[in-house]
């Protein structure tokens, strides 16, 4: 037996910690476990032990071909239909404007065909034989169609009683700040909040508008309200890094912490498709790391490699549905209302839509190079973004990723005592 090829092996005090990409798992052994400090392991172990760390993808036997096993995992995985994943794009009217917003480059700002899209996603779910659903509603600021919000997951949840229904909202939190909205959306099960804070007022309101005239203070008067009256409700808050704000976007914990504002914070590196105004940060040095380090010494807790692709993306995954305002759906979130990524308009059924998702994916595992096949993280990488491969071609982040997401495994298993 040998250490598989996806599973990511760094000392660790007196033994090693072990994560596999494909599984997820996540362990501690000791030296002993390899021969003679290699990757080759000692099999004179429990045989429970033994099938355990074979079926997790830990170790594999000595002959086993690690990438062709991963294809037919990823494949299994971009079909799969227990799960269908909705993100509802309800139009592009925002009360703020955020200069790294992928959206500011669509000139046509339409409003909503509600009936088209309820259309859309009805047609997909009855000819799908799917679970669970998760709904996913976005803007410009989805709380400025509110109605239209209460409408769709009116008749999604009225229609699907058979089916577990997972609601969630991606806003800037600034009208999260009236019972009658958050009641109305809590009827209706709507208790996920992620809320976008990119670090301290300053930054954060540097990226808006200065006609909105900030949102920093409006959005932390509007968390501590509902940590005060609404503890059902769940926020993620979502920090932005770009090259303006990584020197202290850190700083934001210590500012939560002394609100007493006890929400989870997650990072994001900023993905800029806008021509105008580049904030994105390039893939060099420790910043990710950096951050999350802060922020797990202050209690917050995370899996490695959260933010990466895993084994494809909305363009390859045949249960994933990016929807415009019209029904339209898109195979890509940032290349909404481009052309390109439409593959489906609103009369297309659902046989061939999963045809062409299939088809992303075939041609996304032929067009994969050399290096890329061989490499140890392509679980998570997956040959990086196509829309933003097109945009300025490919780059290999490897080397980002592995000197940042190590470092975050080691302070991981730290902060948990393993």
């Amino acid at each position: 037996m040998k250490l598989n090829k996806y599973t990511i092996k760094i000392k660790h005090n007196e033994g090693y910690i072990l994560y596999n990409l494909i599984s997820k798992t996540f362990l501690i052994v000791e030296d002993s476990f390899f021969i003679n400090g290699g990757n080759t392991i000692d099999e004179d172990i429990d045989e429970n032990q033994l099938e355990y760390l074979k079926e997790h993808f830990i170790i594999s036997e000595n002959n086993s071909n690690n990438y062709e096993d991963l294809v037919k995992i990823a494949y299994d995985f971009n079909t799969q239909d227990e799960v269908g994943r909705f993100m509802i794009h309800l139009g592009y009217r925002c009360n703020l404007s955020c200069s790294y917003c992928y959206q500011s480059n669509i000139k046509d700002h339409k409003d909503n065909n509600v009936k088209d899209i309820i259309k859309v996603v009805s047609n997909i779910i009855q000819n799908q034989e799917f679970s669970d659903l998760d709904i996913c509603f976005i803007g410009g600021e989805p709380l400025m169609y509110l109605e239209d919000i209460l409408k769709i997951s009116r008749f999604i949840s009225s229609n699907n009683m058979n089916k577990r229904i997972y609601y969630s909202l991606v806003t800037n939190g600034t009208l999260l700040n009236q019972a009658s909205i958050i009641n109305q959306l809590k009827d209706h099960d709507i208790k996920n909040f992620q809320i976008t804070i990119d670090g301290l007022k300053e930054d954060h309101d540097n990226f808006r508008n200065n006609n909105s005239g900030g949102s920093f203070e409006r959005i932390i008067e509007n968390l501590k309200y509902l940590q005060k009256y609404y503890c059902d409700v769940n926020i993620l808050l979502n920090c932005n890094i770009s090259k303006y704000n990584y020197k202290n976007v850190h700083k934001i914990i210590d500012f939560l912490e002394v609100n007493n504002i006890n929400y989870p914070v997650f990072f994001s590196l900023i993905f800029d498709s806008n021509d105008d105004q580049n904030n994105s940060i390039q893939y060099t040095g420790d910043i990710w790391y950096q951050a999350h380090k802060y922020a797990i010494q202050k209690g917050n807790d995370y899996l490695p490699f959260y933010r990466d692709m895993y084994l494809g993306c909305a363009m390859t995954q045949s249960n994933y549905y990016i929807i415009n305002p019209e029904g339209e759906i898109y195979s890509c979130i940032n290349a909404i209302e481009n052309d390109n990524y439409l593959i489906s308009d609103k009369s297309s059924d659902v046989e061939t839509l999963q045809e062409k998702k299939i088809n992303n994916f075939n041609e996304k595992i032929n067009s994969l190079s050399f290096e890329c096949k061989n490499c140890e993280i392509l679980p998570i990488c997956f040959g990086g973004c196509d829309y933003q491969n097109k945009i300025n071609g490919f780059k290999c982040n490897k080397d980002f990723i592995l000197k940042n997401e190590v470092g975050i495994i080691k302070e991981i298993a730290n902060a948990r005592g393993m």
